[in-house]
């Protein structure tokens, strides 16, 4: 193993509703976790060595930054962030709000409800009947209809 190919394991902070916040939006705000002096120092390695990956001619002002490597899960993903116990795989809002996505109707929902399960390890409860059901958002009585059946009153 050479000094670049290390993993860091450290204690979970995150929660459900972080993670599936994450899985919404695409990024995290760790705000306060690490020092602004590494971010500089990070910034600075990757602008001194051919890491940034620039988009190309774009609408819209400013510079966006891509890392242009792709890094790879060493193990299967398992839901090892800290669980809240009134978390509800069922009703949880997997909608992302306030945002564009260029997408179709409510496939934001479903992206998201599917990036939220693989990283739980529950991939394979993942399916979605169509129309107003799960994990589209609607005022409904109970159960959201086509709830996958493993994920009800999900406690594992």
């Amino acid at each position: 193993m050479t000094k670049y190919s290390r993993t860091y394991d450290c204690a979970p902070t995150l929660t459900d509703t972080q993670v599936l916040e994450f899985c919404k939006n695409g990024f995290l705000m760790l705000e306060g976790i690490v020092p602004d002096e590494i971010n500089r120092r990070t910034v600075a390695y990757c602008n001194a060595h051919p890491l940034w990956h620039r988009r190309s001619a774009s609408t819209v002002s400013g510079l966006r930054n891509l890392l242009k490597y792709n890094y790879f899960r060493t193990v299967t993903p398992e839901r090892d962030w800290v669980r809240e116990t009134d978390f509800d795989f069922a009703t949880a809002d997997y909608a992302l709000h306030g945002a564009p996505t260029f997408r179709q109707q409510f496939r934001d929902c479903s992206d998201s409800a599917q990036l939220f399960l693989w990283l739980c390890g529950q991939s394979d409860q993942f399916h979605v009947l169509g129309g107003q059901s799960w994990p589209i958002p609607a005022h409904r009585l109970d159960v959201p209809f086509g709830t996958p059946a493993g994920l009800l009153k999900h406690t594992a």
